[in-house]
């Protein structure tokens, strides 16, 4: 919760949200991509058999070119494996449509992104660190970038993260806002520093926010 005020929102925040994605799905009843597949299971709204069809007959194809050809980019491919993991699908082991054996998405999306070299990093590296970050996987073995090498550029991107950044950087830095103990292997100082990060980032947030959420 970022709002630090006294005030009391005039309408429920909840329900209004909930009123928002009925309405989306009442029109587009078999949307699919991954943003709206991670929206709905953040929401806690599931999805419909109809709207997980449709997104992995996409997907599949898509993951296949990744693999067989390097089509597409890592970043998205990995919130694409964060959305699969939320199905239940293990992206480690998923179908290769073009007969091969099943792909190990996680991995090849580690040795396809470097980091250290990654432009605009704050719009690629929490999704591949938020991927590694999730139960039963970790960095493959072979990887170009490691967790710290993730982190550093997070960290050292945070003059261009703006608000939009900042949503896509915060949840990925979730699990190392600690001062009192090393998380995934990342020591306590840099979990410090993650903190105090964090928090000046908050800070500037809280100071646009009004009470409904709205920014500016």
């Amino acid at each position: 919760h970022i709002v630090r005020s006294t005030e009391e929102p005039d309408s429920n925040i909840t329900a209004g949200v909930e009123e928002v994605l009925n309405g989306i799905e009442a029109h587009f009843p078999t949307h699919s991509d991954t943003d709206w597949i991670l929206a709905l299971n953040a929401a806690g709204s599931g999805v419909n058999e109809g709207q997980k069809t449709a997104f992995l007959s996409n997907l599949l194809l898509d993951t296949a070119d990744f693999a067989h050809d390097n089509v597409g980019n890592p970043a998205t491919m990995a919130k694409a494996a964060i959305a699969l993991t939320s199905l239940g699908i293990d992206a480690r082991k998923v179908k290769d449509l073009y007969g091969g054996e099943d792909i190990d998405l996680v991995k090849k999306i580690g040795l396809l992104y470097d980091a250290k070299t990654a432009p605009r990093a704050q719009y690629s590296a929490p999704y591949i660190l938020s991927l590694f970050d999730l139960p039963g996987y970790d960095v493959p073995t072979g990887s170009r970038s490691t967790r710290a090498e993730l982190i550093d550029a997070i960290l050292g991107s945070e003059d261009d993260w703006g608000f939009d950044g900042a949503g896509m950087v915060l949840p990925a830095l979730a699990p190392y806002y600690t001062d009192t103990s090393s998380a995934n292997g990342i020591s306590d100082g840099k979990c410090n520093e993650i903190r105090t990060v964090i928090n000046r980032t908050l800070d500037k947030i809280s100071q646009e926010q009004t009470v409904d959420g709205s920014l500016g």
